[in-house]
């Protein structure tokens, strides 16, 4: 019995005479040398046997596969089919066929270690996955959508230079490729149809970096009725979720779980940002290889990627043979006699195994390729702030991502406050008395504020170095009001060639963003108003905690005269003036006080009681408006290459105050009466608006450095494959 299959209490094998008789088998086990993505390791067998239970099977129920008592793999049923009286035929796959089931909702990255991500991934699919030491803490950065819990595995591996290898014990193992030859065969161990290809020249690869900062343009992502639990995915990564009508019961960037109900649900989006890194295969004219969407490509690794692919592309030739299979798994090296003679070390891509007494393998692989051990790879774990200015020198060997930030423009100055309003004189008649009111003038608008200024001019550069290398850097500085901040430099380069960016920068390491755009200012208040009762402010003016200025004192004044004739009755002359009001507040400055106003009244006896007349003087003049809070300018910015913020509005001026007086008799209901009143009225002066405050000072420039320090660690070796992120040729695909 050479090769033996366990499942479910039954054991399959082709020994003659066997209960559950093995007639014919197949394994096929692969790998995508990139992990660009992951395929499950396939078993198919036919089996012939009287026990009809057999259709009877549990999608997903383990088998073990064996061979002279030792186990080539574990897999999983996924179809049993009856072919005839007696036969079936079974379909199993790896463990990887579990995670090909499952949804994983993805979310955004910063600075999760593999170890996390990769056990969120896969927790629930009942599958283990053991991580190699070297590659445990490694950081990630980016997005994952929402796909299968296999494919965003097959993301983290890419990023990271890693691949899956799948135990014999039904384990996923991450680790890497190991470079030189595991196994060793001769041309005795080949069959002689071999067969080698040469694939279309590559001349470069060119891979994208991905880069989410958040954004504020907020938008409309479901609106309706909700049934309990309901999931609303979206279509890209949104940040700030805000639901109305319905409670977010579980979110993340791609997603959000919601209660019953029936509102409406927004979220504010990332803005993404590209870099292509480019590096070059061979001079020869070829064919370009891209990969646009591989979203935990960061700063961090996007270099370290780039240059595994050149490697990888760089060997274009394959060879296809069948050798008598000896324990070689896909990911192994194996030094093999090549088809047209000689020798050579082939990585195996694919090995598909037929079940018989000797087992052969159809096998594929890439002709001297040589894996990348991860200690190599250009994974950044050292970041250098580098302010001021100075001389910088290289620790390594190798290639360092440089990020230039600019000084920050300064804010642009806020608008002054407007000019208070002149209260309005209008007359009516009552039964006893003409009266004249003056209306309290409008309080005028605070200004507007100012614009934020623009972070400073990003540029971010890759640099080969070697140790000891040395960089001169000098450090932009920030602009004042109404300026802008000055370039930074680091050696040959200036961040006058690199553009501002409203998101600003966000160091991966630290999470700090830097250079983003600075706040717009603040509106000054409104000039005070006043209720109906011409006594109280309006509320709502308040700037920032600064409040409107108060308005003036009240002032009455009245004499009262009499005329002694006819039984008529005392007559009086009143004024009312009212204070002016106050002026608006603006940011970090309260409104000033209006003015008081002025009232006075005098009359005179007239004993003639045949002219029946009445005389008088009055003089009322409103109050002046105060005048509007001019703000201080916002503090300067101190993080690395921030724009200054905009300066606050002025505060609208106060209105002027208003007043009412007894104009005279209503000589209708009092005929024969005259009154003769001097007026002195005026209508008070309003308050002039608060000054614009000045920008803000933006931020000084600065330099981040990125690098890789080698680690001393020995490789392993590791297995997988399946559909790639990307192909030869001068296109893009999606996964």
């Amino acid at each position: 019995m050479r090769n033996k299959i366990e499942y479910a209490g039954r054991v399959f094998s082709d020994e003659v005479g066997a209960a559950y008789h093995l007639t014919s088998g197949d394994c096929l086990l692969s790998l995508a040398a990139m992990s660009d993505s992951l395929a499950a390791d396939a078993l198919e067998f036919d089996v012939k046997s009287s026990d009809t239970t057999l259709i009877n099977y549990s999608p997903n129920a383990q088998m073990a596969y064996l061979y002279r008592g030792e186990r080539v793999g574990t897999f999983y049923v996924q179809n049993v089919a009856r072919t005839g009286v007696d036969t079936y035929h079974f379909t199993a796959a790896s463990a990887m066929g579990l995670l090909m089931g499952k949804t994983h909702y993805g979310g955004m990255y910063t600075g999760q270690t593999v170890e996390e991500v990769v056990a969120d991934i896969v927790a629930g699919t009942g599958v283990t996955v053991s991580i190699k030491t070297v590659f445990l803490a490694y950081k990630l950065y980016g997005w994952l959508p929402v796909a299968t819990a296999r494919d965003n595995l097959s993301q983290v591996l890419f990023a990271i230079g890693a691949a899956l290898r799948t135990n014999a014990d039904g384990v996923l193992r991450v680790t890497s490729l190991f470079a030189e030859p595991s196994w060793a065969r001769d041309s005795g161990k080949c069959f002689i149809d071999g067969s080698v290809g040469y694939g279309t020249p590559v001349s470069r690869v060119i891979v994208t970096e991905h880069k989410w900062e958040t954004g504020t343009e907020t938008v409309e992502l479901f609106a309706g009725a909700a049934g309990q639990g309901d999931i609303i995915r979206f279509d890209e990564p949104m940040h700030s979720l805000s639901a109305s009508g319905f409670a977010i019961l579980e979110s993340n960037c791609n997603y959000a779980r919601l209660s019953q109900g029936t509102g409406t649900l927004t979220g504010t989006k990332y803005v993404h940002n590209m870099r292509d890194i480019v590096r070059t295969v061979s001079e020869t004219e070829g064919n370009d290889v891209t990969v646009k969407e591989a979203y935990l490509v960061s700063l961090m690794n996007s270099v370290g990627v780039a240059e595994r692919l050149a490697g990888y592309y760089a060997n274009a030739e394959t060879i296809t043979q069948r050798a008598i299979w000896a324990g070689e798994h896909a990911g192994d090296v194996v030094r093999t006699a090549h088809p047209y003679g000689g020798y050579v070390d082939v990585m195996l891509t694919n090995v598909d195994i037929a079940m018989s007494g000797v087992l052969a393998a159809d096998e594929e692989g890439v002709v001297g390729y040589k894996p990348q051990p991860p200690e190599s790879q250009e994974y950044y774990d050292h970041e250098e702030v580098l302010t001021g200015s100075g001389e910088w020198t290289s620790p390594i060997d190798g290639t360092i991502t440089v990020v230039l930030i600019g000084g920050g423009d300064g804010g642009a100055s806020g608008n002054a406050g407007e000019k208070g309003g002149t209260g309005q004189r209008s007359t009516y008649t009552d039964f006893w008395d003409k009266q004249v009111v003056i209306t309290p003038g409008p309080g005028g608008n605070g200004g507007a504020g100012g614009d934020g200024g623009s972070g400073g001019k990003l540029l971010q550069v890759s640099i080969e170095v070697a140790k000891g290398q040395k960089f001169q850097f000098a450090s932009g500085l920030g602009g004042t009001s109404e300026s802008n901040g000055s370039a930074t430099t680091f050696g040959e380069y200036t961040s006058d060639n690199g553009a501002p960016s409203d998101s600003g920068y966000t160091d991966p390491v630290s999470g700090v963003k830097y250079a983003a755009k600075g706040t717009n200012g603040k509106s000054g208040g409104k000039g005070s108003g006043v209720g109906d009762d011409g006594s109280s402010i309006v509320a709502g003016d308040t700037v920032d905690g600064y409040t409107p200025g108060e308005r003036g004192t009240t002032v009455s004044a009245s004499d009262n005269g009499y005329y002694r004739g006819n039984s008529i009755e005392a007559t009086t002359i009143g004024a009312t003036s009212l204070g002016g009001l106050g002026g608006g507040a603006a940011v970090g400055a309260n409104g000033n006080a209006g003015g008081s106003g002025t009232a006075a009244a005098a009359s005179s006896d007239n004993t003639d009681t045949t002219n029946k007349a009445f005389t008088g003087s009055l003089t009322l003049v409103p109050g002046p408006g105060g005048r509007g809070a001019t703000p201080p300018a916002p503090a300067a910015k101190a993080l690395l290459g921030a724009g200054g913020d905009g300066g606050h509005g002025g505060g609208g001026g106060g209105g002027t105050g208003g007043g009412q007086y007894i104009h005279d008799r209503n000589t209708t209901q009092w005929p024969g009466i005259t009154f003769n009143v001097t007026e002195n009225v005026g209508n008070g002066v309003p308050g002039v608006g608060g000054g614009g405050g000045p920008g803000g000072s933006g931020g000084p420039g600065g330099v981040l450095v990125y690098y890789s320090i080698p680690k001393v660690v020995k490789s392993g070796r590791f297995l997988a494959n399946g559909k790639p992120f990307f192909a030869r040729g001068r296109r893009t695909l999606a996964v």
